[in-house]
């Protein structure tokens, strides 16, 4: 009878132990991940432009809601000092949104107009993702807003007019852009990539990352055909430039085009 007493006492405190670690693995500590496609990290901007954001939130379970904050990083140097005896403020900017259903992929797709009277400098644009339970992570980049060099010259870069046309899977897309770079045109950089694809059999989520050194001086038109695989799954898309001078400073603009059968194109 004495063992009876020790030992199921015994076997209900193995019971709990084993249900409670169960309940522990059970779960979800998982991370939402963040990544940014754009704008890239020390992207410059001027007042009165746009950021384009395009960011895409991926979680194992379930997204919950996202907030994207700006604020500067001025370093307190004498070019910071000097901003004190303006009447321009450094610019903060927060928005939160919550994200309905039980989605565990979504892009965060925005317009952000900078306002014409912030003080020019360095900024943080950050990303903080929250899934259905609470967990969450955060991504930042540096951004530069009237950026200017050592020797106090503007930066003077652009792209405008960018063109992507929408593609049937095999053929090429046409791609045209005008680029600006008042220190000289260094390289352009291509990103494409693909937004809630699925894909299905052979198909592939395609993505794309070429650097092209065959444009220079301080302007040029960007006109590529970019081949797009016959198995790239249907769906939308999106494609970066980002301009490079010779001092190493960039910019990037992207747009959205669709990958589908029905849209035109040259086969290769």
């Amino acid at each position: 009878m004495k063992l009876k007493h020790i030992y199921l006492p015994a076997l209900l405190g193995i019971s709990l132990f084993t249900s409670c670690s169960d309940d522990d693995d059970s779960l979800d500590a998982t991370a939402p991940e963040i990544i940014v496609n754009e704008p890239t990290n020390d992207a410059h901007f001027h007042k009165g432009e746009e950021i384009h954001l395009d960011v895409d939130l991926l979680d194992n379970e379930a997204l919950a809601s996202y907030k994207i904050e700006i604020h500067s990083n001025f370093d307190g140097h004498t070019h910071g000092e000097a901003r004190l005896l303006t009447t321009a403020s450094p610019w903060a900017y927060q928005s939160t949104e919550n994200i309905e259903g039980n989605v565990k992929e979504y892009n965060i797709h925005q317009h952000i107009v900078i306002p014409e009277d912030i003080l020019e400098g360095a900024y943080h644009l950050g990303i903080t993702a929250i899934d259905h339970v609470g967990n969450q992570n955060q991504a930042f980049i540096e951004i530069e807003i009237g950026h200017h060099n050592d020797h106090g010259d503007t930066h003077t870069l652009s792209i405008e007019n960018l063109i992507a046309s929408d593609v049937a899977p095999g053929s090429d897309i046409h791609t045209e852009a005008a680029l600006t770079a008042a220190h000289g045109i260094q390289k352009v950089v291509v990103n494409i990539h693909g937004h809630g694809l699925n894909p299905t059999g052979d198909e592939i989520a395609w993505t794309f990352d070429q650097e092209y050194t065959n444009y220079s001086g301080t302007s040029a038109t960007f006109h590529e055909h970019i081949d797009v695989p016959a198995n790239a799954t249907e769906g939308e898309y999106h494609i970066t430039l980002t301009l490079i001078d010779n001092d190493g400073e960039h910019t990037s603009k992207g747009a959205h085009f669709h990958i589908n059968h029905e849209a035109g194109g040259h086969d290769h």
